[in-house]
């Protein structure tokens, strides 16, 4: 092997890119149906294109007696899929020939169900391909304070232990991903320089804290699930240098994830369980598939707006464009906003707060790591949670 190839190896390590999800078949379209005793609509599978089925072979798909239901209406739809071929799917809408009770609805009956009713309690949520997801941004040690923020940060690592704990009751988890969203130290570029008068400690201590605490993150989940997942996105006061134009991903964030890496892998326990992924050359963002679902991340500080920023990214087919949720930083507070069918979060930072920012508005925000559980048809809000939200 050459030096060449020596050095582009060594500037590879990891896993750089994002993910992508290769959906066949259109939402609208995946084959289901909704009825009730006034009717309804089915869907059928895709077919190849040209196979167009009778009406009465749709019903009976559906488990629908054609000599019970009457078809109102249909509508076809023809999608390219990702390989090429062409399927077609129908959407048909369905009422009963006629009650098979002969009268209307029993009202009465209904009322009484209701009535009667009453809470089991023994729905079982277990299931394995989930993955848990404890996210963290903005700690930025070395200001004011770096001793409070770790102790803080740590404390905090002990509610997800205890939270973890609680969540294996309900599910059975597949792995763990911990998403670093960036600004994990205060950095000197910020404010051209100026947040260097609020330093306890100098850049170089700041990383070595910095690794520290993602080391013991990982060895406090690892025990959980047979893998972990750290993705990780630049922020902007973890960048190096502002004096030249360089790439989004030369970042002491980058750096402290990819140390904490090379540690791992000298570790006989670590090395073949936890995975790192990155962002590809010159890109600040990162899309990882976690259990089926499209996970997105950037630290925040593209624009001020973050969902209209989204949405020109879906427009650019960036890496995040597919992504089902987008987590960023940046602002400080908590956000939460159902973007459509897509889940916008914005994470609280875990550092000591701004007194400049009290100043100016008269507020604080609360600081924590947001944990949630995905998968693929899994309602990522169900288990939605800022953790350690204290001072």
């Amino acid at each position: 092997m050459s030096v060449s190839d020596e050095l582009n190896n060594f500037l590879q390590a990891g896993k750089e890119g994002s993910d992508d999800l290769v959906r066949g078949i259109p939402e609208a379209w995946r084959p289901r149906s909704e009825i009730d005793n006034n009717g309804g609509f089915v869907v059928s599978t895709p077919r190849p294109d040209g196979n167009t089925p009778g009406a009465e072979e749709l019903l009976r798909e559906a488990n629908l007696d054609p000599a019970e239901w009457a078809v109102t209406s249909s509508r076809k739809s023809r999608w390219q899929r990702y390989d090429g071929e062409w399927l077609e799917s129908f959407r048909l809408n369905v009422v009963p020939l006629f009650n098979s009770a002969g009268k209307d609805y029993d009202a009465e009956k209904l009322i009484e169900d209701i009535k009667n009713w009453a809470p089991t309690g023994k729905i079982n949520d277990k299931q394995g391909k989930l993955t848990a997801v404890y996210s963290i941004g903005d700690t930025q040690y070395g200001k004011d304070d770096t001793s409070a923020i770790v102790e803080r940060v740590l404390r905090t690592f002990d509610e997800a232990i205890e939270h973890h704990r609680f969540l294996m009751t309900k599910y059975e988890f597949e792995q763990i991903a911990l998403p670093q969203i960036g600004d994990c130290i205060e950095g000197m570029t910020s404010q051209k320089g100026k947040v260097m008068g609020r330093h306890d400690m100098g850049v170089a201590q700041q990383v070595q804290v910095g690794r520290r605490v993602l080391m013991a993150q990982i060895k406090s989940m690892a025990q959980f699930a047979p893998k972990i997942i750290v993705p990780v996105v630049p922020g902007n006061h973890d960048e190096v240098q502002r004096f030249l134009v360089s790439r989004p991903e030369d970042s002491w964030q980058i750096e402290i994830v990819r140390a904490v890496e090379d540690a791992c892998l000298e570790n006989d326990f670590l090395k073949d369980r936890v995975e790192f992924r990155y962002p590809a050359k010159d890109d600040s963002t990162l899309a990882v598939n976690l259990s089926g679902v499209l996970y997105g991340m950037a630290h925040g500080h593209q624009k001020a707006n973050m969902v209209n920023w989204w949405q020109g990214q879906v427009m650019g087919r960036c890496a995040v464009a597919n992504a089902d949720i987008l987590n960023v930083g940046h602002l400080h507070h908590y956000d939460v906003q159902s973007v459509g069918t897509r889940l916008f979060i914005q994470n609280p930072a875990m550092d000591n707060g701004s007194s400049w920012w009290r100043d100016k508005a008269g507020l604080e925000s609360h600081p924590g790591i947001v944990s949630l559980v995905v998968g693929e048809g899994f309602d990522a809000r169900r288990e939605l949670v800022v953790l350690g939200g204290f001072r």
